[in-house]
């Protein structure tokens, strides 16, 4: 939705970040009743005192496209100051609705199977990383028309067709995500916005109607029911109508958007987290 200028100077900031692990303190839990003496000897049983038990960081990882992208260097900071290691391993563009044709701003576009190679490469990620929670965003690439009969017929979110799809694509992403034993936060998408400079956009163009994005939320919901995983809509409801001070490109979040997100983001994680 945006010229490929603005699009790298949005995510470019956020490159030197991707993939990398943010590890953040440790809070150590309280130690045992246990006595000991004063020099650290045996307690008055004559059992040697308990060490103090340093419980693993909570892990987290990021998947989805580049609203998520952006939106993880936030999590990561967030991560950062509470002991929670995250990984953002979302991908510019990415978008599970593949193998298909799709009218967005460049025209027609064909797209290949496993257009972001997720099932190559999330079985390594979950395998190697381990996460307690993953938390996936996806949409800013599903609110295009979309055909799979080569451009005789064409759907898009709202639409039976497409939906029935959609919840056949999400809902096998969310029992891949789980494979391991984490648990899968969706975030339904935030709505998006023209701004001047567009290319091969308008106010008007179909991708921007909210009714588009709603459509995808709410299948959401029901992949997240069907699965036995979680759904937030905080995101979706602090950027429907679209935040410029947060995303100031009406796509991407900015670092400082991103760092906003986190006070009602930040207790949903926590909660899937515990769970």
């Amino acid at each position: 939705m945006r010229k490929a200028a603005l699009v790298l100077s949005v995510t470019g900031i956020v490159l030197a970040v991707v993939g990398v692990t943010i590890a953040g303190s440790v809070f150590a839990s309280g130690s045992s009743p246990t006595r000991s003496t004063p020099h650290g000897g045996t307690n008055a049983s004559g059992a040697q005192p308990s060490a103090t038990a340093k419980p693993k960081p909570k892990k987290v990882l990021i998947v989805g496209d580049s609203v998520a992208l952006t939106l993880g260097v936030g999590i990561q900071r967030w991560g950062n100051r509470n002991g929670i290691t995250v990984q953002n391993s979302a991908v510019l563009g990415c978008t599970l609705m593949d193998g298909n044709l799709v009218k967005n701003f460049a025209g027609t576009v064909k797209r290949v199977a496993d257009f972001c190679h997720t099932r190559k490469d999330w079985p390594t990620l979950l395998r190697t990383f381990k996460p307690d929670v993953v938390v996936a965003l996806f949409g800013g690439q599903d609110v295009y028309d979309m055909s799979w009969d080569n451009g005789k017929s064409w759907t898009w979110a709202g639409k039976p067709a497409f939906n029935k799809r959609y919840l056949a694509s999400m809902s096998n992403a969310s029992t891949r995500l789980a494979a391991t034993g984490a648990h899968v936060l969706w975030l339904s998408p935030p709505c998006f916005a023209f701004i001047k400079g567009d290319t091969g956009s308008s106010p008007s163009s179909p991708w921007y109607d909210r009714r588009r994005v709603a459509a995808l939320g709410n299948v959401l919901h029901t992949v997240a029911t069907n699965t036995h995983q979680s759904v937030t809509d905080v995101i979706h409801a602090a950027n429907c109508p679209v935040n410029f001070k947060t995303r100031p490109d009406g796509v991407h979040f900015s670092r400082s958007g991103a760092d906003a997100m986190m006070p009602k983001l930040g207790p949903a994680i926590r909660k899937a987290l515990a769970g």
